[in-house]
């Protein structure tokens, strides 16, 4: 009997010590095997950097863009990606040191990126030229441009004669690319502005006829910051209205149009919705597609500045089950009074339907994030009480994008002011 007790309690502690230390890890700690403690940040050499978006390989790497700003009165920049290794360290089969930079105007940045299913990374921006264009390149897996896009790897779409800027890119399942922002002219007002091409790059003339297709709410600031593909092919944007200015029209602001790029009249009766936190500042800076059909973005918003979700129906009619009558405010405690707040990395959706969503807090010195469950509360399995924030050196860290790779786990990537430098931190998903 006694040698029977003794090899149960081998076999305990044999099985105890086979419970790797993922297995015991909390959602929402750092996850240590990532660059030995969570976070990874990288300096660009040439300048400031600032930091656009992140995006998944489907080997586990991951893609982040954004800008270099050389030191100039001019402040000229240049496009900058930077690719990871599962483990946190760069990917030296990326341009020989797992940074690769561009420059094509002088005056270029990065604001989105997505990976197509053949590899080949699609970023998509801002170049110089009649104030502002569209900017969207395309990289081969191993970081070097894609020729065989639209000629020599970049494509520039002029909406107007002012400042047109790209902040987000999607794929359709045929392979065309819907890219969103917005177009000013010379005027203060800017529409929301969405672009449709071809697999090679160039503008496809069956989407409003001309490729392009520009959208007022307002007479004033209106910009789409993220863009959806329905499973129907239907195209979802959201952003914000009447930016910067209170008034009854301001809030998150979403249009969705139908394949060949009119709005959707079965979106709330016009193809467009608007939703208003009751802030001076609300916008939406990520949308998403439930599997259900139903929208979900995020964003700032509310008198504080504080993460902003919202719901829609399909028929783009507001949740009643999610939140407050479709709209959730989520603040971070621990800063001081009138911290601005906001998930300016927009957000994800799990495989369970709960939702990621990342940005600022505590007055822009640290990485925030939260996760909701799907009616809209806070998950309190996620850190205790549904809320992170994670520091990286000083002040100024902004998450600008956040994915979950397949394992669950959560990546954050945005930029770390102090050090002006790319920064990445990863979260057990639980």
């Amino acid at each position: 009997m006694k040698s029977r007790r003794c090899a149960i309690g081998l076999i305990s502690l044999a099985l105890a010590s086979a419970v790797s230390p993922a297995a015991l890890a909390a959602a929402g700690e750092l996850d240590l095997s990532f660059s030995g403690n969570g976070k990874q940040n990288r300096h660009f050499k040439g300048g400031d950097n600032y930091a656009g978006d992140v995006a998944l390989q489907a080997d586990g790497k991951i893609v982040e863009v954004g800008q270099v700003l050389r030191p100039s009165g001019l402040q000229p920049s240049k496009i900058a990606l930077l690719r990871l290794n599962t483990n946190g360290t760069l990917d030296t089969t990326f341009r020989r040191d797992g940074q690769a930079t561009i420059d094509f105007t002088h005056h270029d940045d990065a604001q989105a990126v997505v990976i197509q299913p053949d590899g080949k990374i699609v970023v998509a921006g801002r170049a110089a030229g009649h104030g502002g264009r569209f900017l969207l390149v395309r990289f081969r897996p191993n970081g070097h441009l894609d020729k065989t896009f639209s000629g020599d790897g970049a494509a520039f779409t002029d909406f107007t004669k002012g400042d047109d800027i790209a902040f987000a890119v999607a794929l359709q399942g045929d392979g065309k690319i819907v890219v969103a922002g917005a177009a000013r002219g010379f005027s203060a007002a800017a529409s929301f502005a969405i672009a449709r091409y071809n697999p090679d790059g160039t503008l496809d003339r069956s989407f409003s006829t001309d490729g392009r297709v520009r959208t007022n709410f307002t007479t004033l600031d209106d910009q789409a910051h993220d863009v959806a593909i329905q499973s129907d092919g239907k195209i979802v944007t959201a952003g914000g209205a009447a930016m910067f200015v209170q008034t009854a029209e301001s809030g998150f602001a979403f249009a969705r149009y139908t394949t060949d790029g009119t709005l959707d009249s079965s979106f709330d009766g016009d193809g467009k919705q608007t939703l208003d936190f009751g802030g001076q500042i609300d916008w939406a800076d990520g949308v998403a597609i439930q599997g259900d059909g139903k929208i979900v973005a995020a964003g700032t918003g509310g008198a504080n500045g504080d993460f902003a979700l919202a719901r829609l129906e399909i028929d783009g009619t507001p949740d009643a089950g999610f939140g407050s009558v479709g709209k959730v405010l989520t603040h971070f405690p621990g800063g001081f009074s009138g911290d601005f707040t906001g998930a300016f990395g927009g957000l994800a959706l799990q495989a369970d339907g709960k939702i990621v969503a990342a940005g600022t807090a505590q007055g822009f010195l640290r990485f925030a994030l939260a996760r909701y469950e799907t009616d809209g509360s806070l998950d309190p399995t996620f850190s205790g009480d549904g809320r992170v924030v994670t520091h990286f050196v000083c002040c100024d860290a902004v998450a600008e994008g956040v994915a979950i790779q397949a394992d669950g786990k959560i990546v954050a990537a945005g930029g770390q002011g102090d050090t002006h430098s790319f920064a990445v931190a990863r979260y057990f998903g639980g």
